[in-house]
């Protein structure tokens, strides 16, 4: 029997390693909690949304987890009761006098106690020692059931109120009908400019409406609590402030995603009513306009990042430069977070300690400096979290306790759901609370391992960023297949630069309206740092080992979640292998992981890989994945053409990195449907020249606008003109100008008018293009009307044969077989999304084609399409064509794929593509995501309807 220290020995402390001495002063015991009321909001609120379970049925769950609590409290009471009775009959008065009870073992001190005792007080001394070795510092276990049940029962409880605000039985006789409502803005709008002119949205909170369903019904008033997106023109927001309350005709409509907003209200085109918020809203609301203002006359991307670094302000960042801080894992810059309030903490304590004021006046002072921030920077959900936090660590410290960050961050998860219980399903928020105690836990332990290769500055730069990336992983993976490899890169460099254009830009936002000429110094020290972020944030995205596809499925989720769980544990682990066993296991299970997550990336970007390998350099033509658009290309000697944009930013410039295109001597924009022009702002800052078409409506100048303020030089397309580009040459060949040919009827009306109806498809500038290799005529969305009137204008016949047409309209019914039988082209490119809902490319179409002898390409089941032609010479009309895709054969388009592939397929699919490798290019072979989407996991498009004429 191991022998009892005496009272005069003691028991020597182990010494701790370096790695537990950096989490030797975890609090952990609120940490189940948190997790517990987090998971009652989550659930509640998704079953609510849902329609899985009722709110009378949420309510009820709330009382039972009361009622729970409630029984362990009584049961306590009486097993302590019963407990004191037992130590009073059963424990000799001599043992416990003369020896220190707790230094006793358990077995020892109840071998006289019953058999049920014995048992129970064995639990007792295992429970201490699973608390004692990392699950929580302090035993009280039942006490934090009970603390538990009373969270869980106060979050369903207020969980089912809520629902009875957001949807008020009520309110659905008016959904989907015009009222008359009234709205409290809770946050600044944000304003998108597309090809017909600029609206917006801002978040609200629907205070009360007047419905008038009918023309002759009784009006009725009703005033209620319902969070909404309320979407205008930039007229109607233009003037709307965090605070303002709008008045206004709209139509509802019940938001069809869970979260937060309960409905969409749109405006209607009538009057709207804004009256600006009281004191101190009208001043914080200034400050922000000043600051916005005046970086918005500056020129660079430095200056439009500004506002987001200091305030999160990002209404001034444009589109490319956006995806270019998500792509390197930027984008947290620009969410104001916990480094935000520290500054604010320090600079206020600073000034109080400067006048020695007393501690509870610093504290007062403090709280009033973090209340104004939050109003200026707007109350978003990651800033709420780093300001409770904020506070509770001042309320600690102030008191004489030292402020723990695990334990803050628990209270602050537990008041803000307390609060808020929809925000447990906020992206943003569980992305800054899952950083954040990264941060806190993880960061630590890998700095101390990192410095053993590194020195201790670099080792700290680099664990926050990869500390912060691998607890957000899977929740990012929801919202993006892939893994960002050049994120932890990317945050090292900006990491020096970010605090500075922070600080600066938030001294300049207070400085500029009163002291301009000081404010104006401080805001050029500021975008010296911000445009360093931008730089990195456009490096660092276009590398092309940056990202890991991953697949976006249950296992592949699944997968991720393990890998960084035995990561975590791997790095967590304490001490070193007792045994060879404890060895030989832990290898099986990282042989196991890493074989498992090799196959997984392999499988999942080995088309990626293969492509880079496989893609001709020296090609001639290209139809990009753009979607339901259409974006061409036509290369020579180096120089290139484009032909439309396509809706999509994300979709173009990937094109035009998987080709390696960085400038663009000529963008012909053939119409102005957002489908043909939504990404012009990705080549503006690469594109020299542009022939832009007819102006048809007052809205199709606001493209011409953007071009001209970024100095591009324009022309107008019609027929006749013509141009050269490297070896190759182009020519209009429709608009026609009304007054050519002398025969032609001209379109009445204003000055400049053209042959045809007076329509942007019917009008849309038709291209020849001529490279010393090819020849290619693009159509744009030309109509079976203009179609044939361009076979009177135009003899199509004469020159080489034709090797490509891009097909009108995206394989529409609306063709001209005639047309297509004329041009006798090789190939027929048809630009079209997949599932694209307007039926594209029809069979009639389609047979069109094939009657003309063309071969079909379309993009929405090969990708990416690129045609290069044979440069060993030889006569042009016998030259052969070589046809890659983006896309392998053996991956059908990701909209289509109506289940996600299993492990064995991805294997399959992968050796067939490694098997392909080092063949050339080929069709059927190429670059792609080989992951079919799931359609239960696949986020909508971001390209919205590419065929509205109006947004």
């Amino acid at each position: 029997m191991k022998r009892l220290p005496t009272s005069g020995s003691s028991v020597q402390p182990v010494a701790k390693t370096s790695i537990d001495a950096a989490v030797a002063n975890l609090d952990l015991r609120l940490v189940w909690p948190a997790i517990a009321m987090w998971a009652a909001s989550l659930g509640g609120t998704t079953g609510l949304d849902l329609a899985v379970v009722s709110g009378e049925l949420v309510a009820c769950s709330g009382y039972a987890a009361f009622g729970i609590g409630a029984a362990l409290l009584l049961r306590r009471v009486v097993w302590r009761h019963q407990q004191r009775a037992f130590d009073r009959r059963s424990t000799p008065r001599l043992l416990v006098k003369r020896l220190n009870f707790h230094e006793i073992p358990s077995r020892e001190i109840v071998c006289r106690q019953p058999r049920l005792a014995r048992f129970w007080a064995d639990c007792c001394a295992r429970g201490r020692v699973a608390a004692n070795s990392g699950l929580t510092n302090q035993p009280g276990t039942h006490s934090m059931m009970i603390v538990v049940c009373a969270l869980v029962g106060l979050t369903c409880i207020h969980t089912a109120a809520n629902e009875q605000q957001r949807h008020p039985p009520w309110l659905r006789s008016a959904e989907a009908a015009v009222v008359h409502a009234t709205f409290t803005v809770s946050g600044d709008p944000t304003i998108r400019n597309h090809a017909f002119g600029a609206s917006g949205w801002v978040s609200a909170t629907l205070d009360g409406i007047r419905l008038t369903k009918s023309p002759g019904a009784a009006e009725s008033n009703r005033s209620l609590k319902s969070p909404v997106i309320l979407f205008g023109t930039e007229q109607q927001l233009r003037e709307v402030s965090i605070g303002s309350r709008v008045t206004g005709t709209v139509r509802l409509t019940p938001s069809d995603s869970a979260g937060r907003v309960a409905y969409v209200a749109n405006l209607s085109s009538g009057q709207v009513a804004v009256v600006p918020p009281g004191q101190p809203l009208l001043g914080v609301n200034a400050l922000r306009r000043t600051f916005r203002e005046h970086l918005r006359a500056l020129p660079g991307d430095g200056a439009a990042l500004l506002p987001g670094l200091a305030l999160g302000d990002t209404s001034l960042v444009s589109e490319p430069v956006d995806a270019a801080m998500k792509a390197s894992s930027l984008s947290h810059l620009t969410a104001v977070s916990g480094s935000n309030c520290a500054v604010i903490v320090s600079i206020v304590l600073v000034v109080a300690r400067r006048f020695r004021l007393q501690r509870v006046a610093r504290l007062c002072l403090v709280l009033l400096g973090l209340c104004g921030f939050v109003l200026l920077v707007t109350p978003d959900s990651s800033v709420l979290r780093a300001a409770v936090m904020s506070v509770v660590i001042l309320v600690a410290t102030t008191s004489g306790r030292p402020g723990r960050g695990v334990s803050s961050l628990c209270v602050a998860v537990i008041v803000l759901l307390g609060f808020d219980p929809r925000m447990a399903g906020d992206y943003g928020f569980i992305l800054s609370v899952l950083a954040t105690a990264s941060i806190l836990v993880l960061a630590p332990r890998l700095t101390l391992l990192l410095e053993r290769w590194m020195p201790p500055v670099i080792a700290q730069l680099v664990s926050i960023p990869a500390a912060a990336q691998i607890a957000c992983q899977p929740v990012l993976l929801l919202l993006q297949p892939v893994i960002p490899l050049a994120g932890i890169v990317a945050n090292v460099l900006a990491a020096p630069a970010a605090p500075v254009a922070t600080v600066a830009g938030l001294v300049a936002c207070l400085v500029l309206p009163a002291v301009p000429w000081l404010g104006t110094q401080i805001v050029d020290i500021a975008i010296w740092p911000a445009s360093w972020i931008v730089q990195v944030a456009k490096a660092t995205s276009g590398l092309s080992w940056g990202q890991l596809d991953w697949p976006q499925s249950w296992w592949g989720f699944g997968l991720l979640v393990a890998a960084i769980v035995c990561a975590v544990v791997a790095l967590m682990r304490r001490g070193s292998f007792r045994s060879l066993q404890s060895l030989q296991r832990t290898a099986a299970v990282t042989s196991v992981c890493a074989l498992l997550i090799g196959s997984t990336i392999g499988t999942s970007n080995a088309a990626r890989w293969h492509s880079s390998l496989t893609r001709p350099q020296d090609w001639d033509f290209a139809l990009c994945d753009v979607g339901q658009g259409d974006a061409a290309l036509v290369r020579s000697e180096g120089h290139i053409i484009l032909i439309d944009t396509g809706p999509s930013v994300e979709a173009l410039t990937a094109c035009l990195r998987l080709l390696s295109v960085d400038h663009i001597e000529l963008l012909v924009l053939t119409h102005y449907d957002v489908d043909h022009v939504g990404a012009v702002d990705a080549v503006i800052s690469m594109t020299q020249h542009a022939m832009v078409a007819p102006l048809l409506e007052q809205g199709d100048q606001v493209v011409r606008s953007k071009l001209e303020d970024a100095g591009v030089e324009i022309i107008e397309g019609h027929a006749g003109l013509s141009g050269s580009f490297g070896a190759a040459t182009w020519q209009v060949l429709w608009p026609v100008v009304a007054s050519k040919p002398p025969d032609a009827q001209p379109q009445q009306g204003a000055a400049g008018a053209f042959v045809g109806e007076r329509d942007g498809n019917a009008q849309s500038v038709t291209l020849d293009v001529r490279t010393p290799h090819g020849r290619g005529v693009f159509l744009g969305d030309l109509g079976e009307s203009s179609q044939s009137r361009l076979l009177r204008y135009v003899d199509l016949s004469d020159g080489p044969p034709i090797d490509i047409v891009k097909v009108a309209h995206h394989g529409s019914r609306d063709q001209s077989a005639r047309l297509y039988r004329q041009l006798g082209a090789t190939y027929a490119g048809i630009s079209v999304g997949a599932d694209n809902g307007y039926g594209h490319p029809t069979l009639a179409a389609l047979d069109m084609m094939a009657a003309a002898g063309s071969s079909v390409l379309r993009t929405d089941r090969q990708g990416t399409i690129v045609l290069s032609a044979d440069r060993d010479g030889g006569d042009h009309r016998n030259q052969p064509w070589s046809v890659w895709q983006s896309r392998t054969s053996a991956d059908p388009s990701p909209e289509s794929a109506g289940h996600p592939r299993s492990p064995a397929e991805h294997i399959r699919i992968a050796a067939e593509l490694v098997l392909a490798a080092g063949f050339g290019p080929h069709e059927g072979r190429g670059q792609g995501s080989v992951v079919g989407r799931i359609r239960g996991w696949q986020r909508q498009r971001a390209g919205q309807n590419p065929k509205a004429k109006r947004m």
